[in-house]
């Protein structure tokens, strides 16, 4: 019996032998045969544990499949799992898409097409049931290479990533490889971030330091104005906090712009906030004055 094309499910029965002790075998296991040789679709805990089961056999994979989805209805990562196996068999994209969208009304033809044309390696069925990835998030990797595909789930299992860690990282690592030409496999064996992979970092600290890593690649200018900025800001030991009243006029409303320099973070976000002004010419003009001042104390 081959077990490769075995649908596995994302949600464990722990009772699920205490039920076979009880009650026997209740439903046969699903059987695909093709060249004389059987591949088990559905029951391998019912195979294991009853040697011989009872079993409904198919010879065409088509009608395997559509009666997998009428006897339940899957979820999206076992669903993904199929749809692997349908492409295996050369089942055509028509076909395995009139058989999808019967069970499936909430996916589109463009996205079934994006999904369809994802190479589904064992590699990435295992993530998929691992991380419980389905259809909206398995979408928007169809741009990525086979090769790219590939090295990112394997990143995605390494550090178990949720699927916000997924989109960032995904998002970091595509626009890196658009703008520089190169593979992920190029970044994932650089000296720094083997560093960080096999460091004796905890968990979180590693997703931390592989991301920041990921953003000096993307970001490099803004990068290095960030660390001038640090170690500036590490040169004001005493004066914590600075009030910018403007304008000074009479009949203008009077405001203020403090700057802390005791949180980076802080310091960051109300730099931040300055950004939004920087179109004004007044206040251009206003910190062209105030920074003249400084200079000339």
């Amino acid at each position: 019996m081959n077990f490769n094309y075995h649908i596995k499910k994302n949600d464990e029965t722990p009772d699920i032998l205490e039920s076979f002790r009880a009650m026997g075998q209740i439903e046969p296991v699903v059987i695909f045969k093709k060249n004389g040789g059987e591949f088990l679709l559905d029951g391998k805990k019912r195979f294991d544990y009853f040697g011989n089961p009872e079993a409904l056999i198919f010879s065409f994979i088509d009608e395997a499949m559509i009666f997998l989805f009428q006897k339940e209805r899957k979820t999206e990562i076992e669903a993904l799992q199929i749809l692997a196996i349908l492409k295996n068999e050369c089942i055509s994209f028509e076909k395995s898409f009139s058989i999808f969208e019967k069970f499936y009304q909430n996916i589109s033809l463009r996205d079934f097409n994006k999904i369809y044309n994802i190479n589904f390696t064992p590699q990435i069925k295992s993530v998929l049931v691992e991380l419980k990835i389905g259809f909206n998030e398995i979408k928007i990797y169809s741009i990525l290479s086979a090769e790219n595909i590939e090295s990112l789930f394997t990143l995605f299992s390494k550090l178990k990533l949720n699927g916000n860690h997924r989109k960032d990282f995904f998002s970091l690592l595509d626009e890196i490889s658009i703008r520089d030409s190169i593979n992920f496999n190029h970044i994932f064996t650089s000296e720094k971030w083997i560093e960080i992979l096999f460091s004796d970092r905890g968990l979180s600290d590693k997703i931390s330091q592989l991301k920041q890593f990921l953003y000096e690649i993307r970001w490099p200018k803004l990068t290095e104005l960030t660390s001038e900025l640090q170690q500036l800001r590490k040169k004001i030991p005493i004066v914590k906090r600075g009030i910018l009243d403007f304008p000074i006029d009479r009949e203008s409303t009077k405001s203020s712009i403090t700057i802390t320099f005791d949180s980076f973070n802080e310091f960051s976000e109300q730099l931040q906030q300055l950004e939004k002004l920087k179109n004004s010419k007044e206040f251009e003009a206003l910190l062209g004055k105030i920074a003249t001042r400084f200079k000339n104390l």
